[in-house]
């Protein structure tokens, strides 16, 4: 199980997850310990009675959440959909202003590109 959750590190929601929309959440990490409790139930071992441990895992699960922006205006470009994790970048051209006399970056395009792997959380957590 733990391989499986080091295998999830970064990716993101495939599916609804605790009413987040698919691609929003990222899972970032885990940790834990192991916890004895003893609650008073016997056991014998060899002939001896001891008290029976009663051993369980305790585990937390880190997520982040990155809201999907809807008609973003990047660069004067109105992008109408933009995922929270997906990497943003500006395609620019050099054009001569004709105010200043400068040459500056004008932006054309923006690409959006999703850098991130996805998964079912809902299947392991």
């Amino acid at each position: 199980v733990r391989n499986t959750w080091l295998n999830l590190f970064g990716c993101l929601n495939s599916d609804i997850f605790f009413a987040y929309e698919p691609g929003v959440v990222k899972f970032t990490g885990f940790s834990g310990q192991s916890v004895v409790e003893y609650d008073g139930t016997l056991t014998t071992i060899d002939g001896v009675i001891y008290q029976a441990a009663q051993v369980y895992y305790d585990i937390t699960f880190s997520f982040q959440g990155k809201p999907i922006a809807i008609n973003e205006s990047i660069g004067g470009i109105v992008c109408a959909t933009v995922p929270g994790w997906a990497h943003v970048w500006p395609e620019v051209v050099k054009v001569d202003d004709t105010d200043t006399g400068r040459t500056v970056e004008m932006p054309v395009a923006i690409h959006v590109s999703d850098i991130h792997r996805y998964a079912a959380f809902n299947e392991v957590f």
